[in-house]
């Protein structure tokens, strides 16, 4: 596992990591799990999330990168794990009795499952509540003001 916070994808100190097999990330702040997800290119997908980057370009920000935007700064010190298939397997092996098998494909869905994200959707069917401390992604929120706009263009 990978450990980086989202402060160092805010200022791009993570857009030349390489993260070979961590193909999973959870973004949290200590117990809260904010969002679950899955991606070749995990780097490239978290800036997407926040505006930026191939995922993001012309596309404006997810309910994540609103999230982080409307809890800037705060959320700069938030948690972004990157997850093998292996860690996802170690984090959520409990669902998986004797004789059940891990199918690869499925750490997403089994994370999901586990967490109970407050952002995520899909596969989730107990979500957390969003904690009170923290500011709705969406809402009565100036919508043109995202964590893209914290994130240096170069």
């Amino acid at each position: 596992m990978i450990t980086t916070t989202v402060g160092d994808l805010l200022d791009g100190k993570l857009d030349d990591l390489r993260t070979p097999g961590h193909d999973l990330y959870i973004v949290r702040d200590a117990e809260v799990v904010f969002y679950v997800g899955k991606s070749q290119n995990v780097i490239g997908r978290l800036l997407g999330h926040c505006g930026r980057g191939t995922w993001g370009r012309g596309k404006g920000s997810s309910e994540l990168g609103s999230f982080i935007g409307r809890n800037l700064p705060e959320s700069r010190g938030w948690t972004i794990e990157l997850l093998t298939e292996k860690d996802a397997h170690d984090v959520v092996q409990f669902y998986f009795p004797c004789g059940l098998t891990w199918q690869v494909g499925t750490a997403e869905q089994e994370l999901i499952k586990h967490y109970g994200p407050c952002i995520n959707r899909t596969y989730n069917y107990e979500p957390q509540a969003i904690p009170d401390k923290y500011k709705l992604p969406f809402g009565d929120i100036d919508l043109e003001v995202t964590a893209s706009d914290f994130i240096p263009i170069y």
